[in-house]
């Protein structure tokens, strides 16, 4: 990965006083990619390089277009390898300067290829954050918060962590809840949710860029 001049981080904290490129990745709507992309506007620090996405139609396109942000499709074609899928985004991503990848609803399982891509040996973490619908380590993976829901619990919330080989198990960063509301429909229960999610994906970002945050 080409990782421009000026990084200063610690092996237990993620930090960049002096500024942070990124690539998001988003598959779909990309909500809170747009968040971000709205955040780096306001900040001289927070550059957000390029939009990566699996899905050529996904509406994350468009909301890059409208920011100015340059956008790289890889979509996976029939017969391909999950190797050779991933050297090619290997090989995209090689273009780019920056420092971490956030994935911001990007619904494909990452594959060591793609892993190994943004792995830091002097941290020895992938430099990737994700956002989940949950208070990891409750419910990973997919429809979290039905889940939740549907298992009546009196808390949800949302989390950032770093990626690991595991399917939403990397180190927690930045975590925060909201309660359910009695006889609340689902869609009120997600929709509160997503807007958590708006608030604390550049709420990290922000900490990244002035104090850091501990790994």
């Amino acid at each position: 990965m080409k990782v421009p001049n000026g990084e200063k981080t610690l092996a237990s904290k993620l930090h960049y006083p002096d500024g942070l490129r990124v690539v998001l990745f988003a598959s779909g709507r990309g909500s809170n990619a747009q968040v971000l992309m709205e955040l780096s506007k306001k900040l001289t620090n927070f550059h957000i390089v390029a939009v990566a996405t699996d899905h050529s139609n996904a509406p994350v396109v468009h909301k890059a277009n409208e920011y100015g942000i340059d956008v790289i499709i890889n979509e996976k074609v029939k017969g391909q390898s999950k190797l050779e899928y991933e050297a090619l985004w290997v090989e995209k991503l090689s273009e780019l300067s920056h420092h971490m990848g956030l994935l911001c609803g990007y619904m494909k399982i990452l594959g060591p290829t793609f892993l190994n891509y943004y792995w830091c040996s002097n941290q020895s973490i992938y430099k990737l954050i994700n956002i989940h619908p949950s208070l990891l380590p409750a419910y990973p993976g997919l429809d979290a918060y039905r889940r939740a829901f549907e298992n009546r619990d009196s808390i949800s919330g949302v989390t950032l962590h770093l990626v690991d080989e595991e399917v939403d198990s990397g180190a927690i960063l930045m975590q925060e809840s909201f309660e359910r509301v009695d006889d609340e429909a689902f869609e009120s229960f997600e929709q509160r949710g997503l807007k958590l999610e708006h608030i604390l994906f550049p709420k990290l970002i922000q900490k990244i860029l002035t104090e850091g945050v501990e790994i």
